[in-house]
This record gives C-alpha cells, sequence and structure tokens, in this order.
C-alpha cells in the first residue's frame, strides 16, 4: 500500500464498473496513489518497480493519452461469478489500448479490483470457473 493511503472500498468498488469509474476519475485528477488503489494486490505485486515506477509512467504519458484512457467507454461488463469479471471496452473510432479492450477484475476484501489477465489469483479462478462451467470461451 502506498504510504499516506487510505484503504480503498465500499460503494466506489461494488461493481468492475464502479472500479472502472473510480480508476478513471482518478487518471482524470491526476490523482496517481487513487489510480494505483484501484488494482488488486496481485497486479501491484506483479508490477515492475511497484507504485513508484507505474506512478512515473502514468505522470509521463501526455495528457492526451490520459483524458483518452479516462474516457473509455464500456461495451459489455461480464461478472463471471464472486471472485472474477471483465469489462470489454468500446474500440469504435479509437485508437488501440495498451493491454488490449479488455479489463479484468478479480474480487477482493474491499470489492472488485483491476487486475491482468496474467495475475495468478485471476488466472486460477477463472480456470475453476471455466472447470465449473460458470463460464466458455469462445471457440477459435
Amino acid at each position: 500500500m502506498v504510504a499516506g493511503l487510505a484503504a480503498c472500498g465500499g460503494a466506489d468498488y461494488d461493481t468492475p464498473a464502479s472500479t472502472l469509474r473510480t480508476y478513471q476519475d482518478a487518471i482524470r485528477a491526476g490523482n496517481a496513489p487513487g489510480g494505483w488503489a484501484c488494482f488488486s494486490r496481485g497486479y501491484q505485486a506483479q508490477t515492475p518497480g511497484g507504485y513508484a515506477e507505474w506512478q512515473k509512467d502514468w505522470s509521463q504519458r501526455p495528457a492526451a493519452a490520459r483524458d483518452l484512457e479516462a474516457g473509455r467507454r464500456i461495451a459489455l461488463e461480464k461478472v463471471i461469478n464472486q471472485r472474477v469479471a471483465f469489462i470489454l471496452l468500446q474500440t469504435e473510432n479509437l485508437p488501440p489500448r495498451p493491454g488490449g479492450p479488455f479489463v479484468y477484475f478479480v474480487r477482493e476484501a474491499e470489492g472488485w479490483k483491476m487486475t491482468s489477465h496474467m495475475d495468478t489469483t485471476f488466472h486460477h479462478e477463472l480456470e475453476a470457473a471455466i472447470a465449473r462451467g460458470e463460464f466458455r470461451l469462445p471457440p477459435p
């Protein structure tokens, strides 16, 4: 956790969409600690350089790139089960987004948190959901 950052949770993290909006609001406001708080512990632990490197990367991006990320709209929100979810962002008339059009989520004690498909917790929970028949991957 970043020093001085209050624990996050509550209504801002009730749904994947509310977490994404909280993140976008933080990015729009230049609130790096608030943006970082929207990520899962697994994502934070797997981020090379941690918060300092993530914050440095965001502060060096042009304002137009931050505004574009903050303004992306949801095309589809899919809660797979109580542990994992994803959002597909609208892509029409927009440049490609680093990381692609999907935003992945894992539910932690504080609520839904953004993560990466490479987060081991997300990956394990998604595989378990597929095995239980809660989610099907589209055919290739």
